[in-house]
């Protein structure tokens, strides 16, 4: 695998084909760019129509842009959510969520006919992402640091529509899939995102960080975030207060908020024990060390349309265009700018932006692929 570029904002990454020929498209450039295209196009089906949108959250640096979008149609469909730094690390100018999600895209576009046609399942695609991030730990001389040490590791967030022959396989963080407008599955108790979530709600209500001003306060809270705890300073009765509020909240388990609060953030980038209680399940090239990644079958003809979104959009719409989806963000930026009330999140919206990449696929009417003759037989 040649080591991925960077891909110009707005434009197809090198060696894609345009979205809306009879082969799989792509376009997973993905930075402060939305298209809506293949609407009547014949790929898989008349009424095949896709729309999707990959924006930064810092609309005065869109090359930063962490998520992309995949969509290789009628074969698959993808959102990848590249991991937010935390530790200040670039390689060739990059982060690390960057690199991740660059190399996803790239995996999947190469494989994404491939896939249907060799009838592969989800693990043989991670196995073949697996490789392609091998070789570009190679080539940037990271294979064994990040052998040794998983926080050094590129680590990927996604969401993966694959099309099958008894229907459309979905793996991935399933809370972030929407079938026919209905979630697929309810976010997971046991996700300790959820922990720093309401800490940061508590700290940022607390009365001694009231009196603060939102950068000052944003920049304590996010220390405290990432490093855990005991990085509390001057603001260790706040954090006890929180911490107290945390540990009998009724919707948390003790043992996932006593390790997050100890350990913060960057917790979960060390942890690749899948025991413990800050594991998250993620694509960085050590998917055959982790347990299988949830994964659900849906027959085909059993469904119309298919949304695929990241984190970056904190709430759902009830509609199901893109438009619907960016009217929530532009709600959340009026409503809740720093993310502590409807639209709570790890961070808050950068002025004049959000709070977070964010990656939308919409797609309706996707049928079986059909197969050339020679392919009907036996695996």
């Amino acid at each position: 695998m040649d080591t991925p570029k960077p891909s110009v904002p707005g434009t197809n990454s090198p060696g894609t084909k345009p979205l809306g020929t009879t082969s799989p498209g792509t376009n997973s450039s993905g930075t402060d760019f939305s298209g809506q295209d293949l609407s009547g196009q014949d790929l898989s089906g008349k009424d095949l129509s896709v729309d999707w949108i990959c924006r930064g959250k810092d609309p005065g640096h869109p090359e930063r842009c962490e998520d992309r979008v995949v969509v290789a149609l009628p074969y698959l469909a993808a959102v990848i959510d590249g991991a937010t730094d935390l530790f200040g690390v670039l390689h060739e100018g990059r982060t690390p969520g960057w690199w991740s999600a660059e190399i996803v895209v790239e995996s999947l576009e190469r494989n994404a006919e491939r896939c249907f046609a060799e009838r592969w399942d989800d693990r043989r695609l991670l196995r073949e992402i697996d490789r392609d991030f091998s070789a570009t730990y190679d080539r940037l001389g990271l294979a064994d640091i990040v052998r040794r040490d998983p926080s050094r590791r590129f680590r990927s967030g996604a969401c993966v529509a694959v099309a099958t022959d008894d229907g459309l396989r979905l793996s991935g963080n399933l809370a972030l899939i929407r079938i026919d407008g209905k979630v697929l599955e309810p976010a997971p108790l046991r996700d300790a995102e959820r922990v720093f979530i309401l800490l940061r709600q508590f700290l940022w209500e607390d009365e001694d960080l009231a009196a603060l001003d939102a950068l000052h306060r944003d920049a304590i809270i996010r220390d405290l975030l990432v490093a855990g705890i005991g990085a509390a300073g001057l603001a260790g009765a706040a954090v006890l207060r929180a911490a107290n509020r945390l540990l009998v909240h009724p919707g948390l388990e003790r043992d996932m908020v006593e390790e997050a609060l100890r350990q913060g953030l960057a917790g979960i980038r060390r942890t690749s024990d899948p025991a413990s209680p800050l594991f998250s399940s993620c694509l960085d090239g050590f998917s055959g060390d982790a347990p299988p990644r949830p994964a659900r079958l849906l027959p085909w003809g059993g469904f119309q349309t298919v949304e695929l979104f990241s984190d970056g959009y904190p709430a759902f719409p009830e509609g199901r265009t893109c438009r619907d989806w960016e009217e929530l963000i532009a709600a959340a930026n009026r409503d809740d700018p720093h993310r502590i009330g409807r639209f709570a999140a790890v961070k808050g919206a950068l002025p004049g932006g959000s709070h977070d990449d964010r990656s939308l696929v919409i797609v309706s009417g996707w049928t079986r692929p059909m197969r050339d003759e020679t392919d009907f037989k036996e695996p």
